[in-house]
């Protein structure tokens, strides 16, 4: 059996069970231009190429290489990857307003409970 094993900040490496042989996976280069999330059904278009879209799907688009000849997007459904941006943009908006209320000059706003 494969086992692919890494942490948050270390390579992911590659442990075969049965030969007890460990390999360094190496990264991707992903090519990836933009990601969009769909924030409803619908279709997406693209160079006259349509595609259906569920809310949550997750839109790829591809830098440009004519030479590839492979396709200029790709639509993947995560909820992995969505929790994850979910996760993200709470941080984000918590993180706004702590900053926010740290240069608040005023009392007023409400946003320091210490006022």
């Amino acid at each position: 059996m494969i086992k692919y094993i890494t942490t948050y900040r270390e390579s992911c490496v590659k442990f075969d069970t049965e030969t007890q042989n460990i390999s360094i996976v190496k990264p991707l280069r992903t090519n990836i231009d933009w990601v969009y999330q769909a924030d409803e059904d619908g279709e997406f278009t693209m160079d006259g190429v349509t595609t259906e879209v569920k809310k949550g799907d997750f839109i790829i688009k591809f830098y440009e290489n004519k030479e590839a000849k492979t396709a200029p997007y790709a639509v993947i459904r995560s909820d992995v990857w969505a929790n994850n941006i979910d996760a993200l943009n709470k941080y984000e908006e918590e993180r706004g307003k702590r900053i926010s209320c740290e240069n608040c000059d005023t009392c007023d706003c409400g946003c320091n409970p210490e006022c």
